[in-house]
C-alpha cells in the first residue's frame, strides 16, 4: 500500500524513511507505466494514503533527511507534472504518529526524543 506519513521525517527511523521516498517511486511509475495508473493514483488519495499536491514537497523533505543522515540517493522524480493534478486530501498526521508509535520501536523512540 502506498503510504505518505506526513510526520516530520525526522521522526521516522531508517526503513520508514526510505520506505515513504521508495513509495512515491512506485506511485509514480504505478501511474505511468499502468493503463489505469491515474485511476489508482487517485484511488489512493481518495483513502486519504497520499496527498498529491504535496508529493513533490514531501519527496524534497525525505530527501533532505536522507542527506541529513549520509544517504546516498541519486534518483530524481520524474513526471511531477502527474503530481500537479492532486487535490488536498486529510492525511492524519497525529493518525499516522499513533500508527508508527505502535508498530515501529525505532520509529517510537525519535518520536520519544523530539
Amino acid at each position: 500500500m502506498t503510504r505518505q506519513w506526513n510526520v516530520n521525517p525526522e521522526l521516522l527511523c531508517d526503513n520508514h524513511l526510505l520506505g515513504e521516498y521508495n513509495e512515491i517511486h512506485k506511485l509514480l511509475g504505478g501511474v505511468v507505466n499502468h493503463p489505469h495508473g491515474l485511476a489508482i493514483l487517485r484511488g489512493q488519495q481518495d483513502k486519504n494514503n497520499v496527498d498529491l499536491s504535496t508529493v513533490s514537497k514531501r519527496y524534497e523533505r525525505l530527501q533532505a533527511e536522507m542527506a541529513r543522515r549520509g544517504f546516498k540517493h541519486d534518483a530524481v522524480l520524474v513526471h511531477r507534472p502527474v503530481f500537479e493534478h492532486g487535490y488536498e486530501t486529510q492525511i492524519s498526521e497525529n493518525r499516522n504518529l499513533e500508527d508508527l508509535w505502535e508498530r515501529c520501536d525505532k520509529c517510537r523512540e525519535r518520536i520519544e526524543n523530539e
